[in-house]
């Protein structure tokens, strides 16, 4: 069970590009990780939707907006919103921790949600899990694998590995399915 999952819609090529590097870093961080386990009952995790705006939309507003129990699953999902003047002509370790500063804002009204919803099973291991990677995105230099690369497509490749190591068939859809789905096992 990961914590967050992060999609990003953006107002614009640029706004994506601009963004993209906390994107990659929250999902490697925060959702590629087997060793994030055991914080809820029946929520798998949280989606985080990084909604970012550009020249070709602006999503109004800034910050957290419309935290939400996703119907028919056991996800909670919001929406965090970044104005075109918070990313544009910023340097790279201002926006880094806006960005930060943005998704804990995010983190603590997702976990007062689910603390409301008696759904926490371990809320300091998710709590200390959560800053951790928080420090590890704000210890990394902006070169750093964390930034550039996705650790969805090493979880792949080591799960195809193994299973061609057994003799198993590889089935690839199916893995990037459990990889989206926050699952790291065979």
């Amino acid at each position: 069970m990961p914590i967050f999952r992060v999609g990003a819609e953006n107002g614009g090529k640029e706004a994506g590009d601009a963004t993209s590097f906390m994107h990659k870093a929250l999902n490697n961080v925060f959702f590629f990780d087997p060793k994030l386990v055991g914080y809820f009952k029946s929520v798998e995790f949280f989606i985080l939707a990084l909604r970012v705006s550009g020249k070709t939309k602006d999503f109004g507003g800034e910050g957290p907006e419309y935290l939400k129990k996703v119907r028919g699953k056991n996800l909670y999902a919001i929406d965090l919103t970044v104005p075109e003047d918070k990313w544009k002509d910023v340097p790279f370790d201002d926006l880094r921790l806006y960005m930060v500063e943005s998704v804990k804002q995010c983190f603590e009204l997702c976990v007062a949600k689910a603390r409301a919803a008696i759904e926490l099973r371990d809320e300091a291991k998710l709590r200390a899990d959560f800053e951790a990677g928080i420090r590890e995105i704000l210890d990394a230099n902006e070169y750093d694998d964390i930034f550039c690369k996705s650790r969805g497509l090493d979880i792949l490749n080591s799960m195809i590995a193994e299973c061609e190591k057994t003799g198993k068939s590889v089935d690839k859809q199916a893995f990037m399915k459990k990889i989206e789905l926050g699952i790291f096992t065979v």
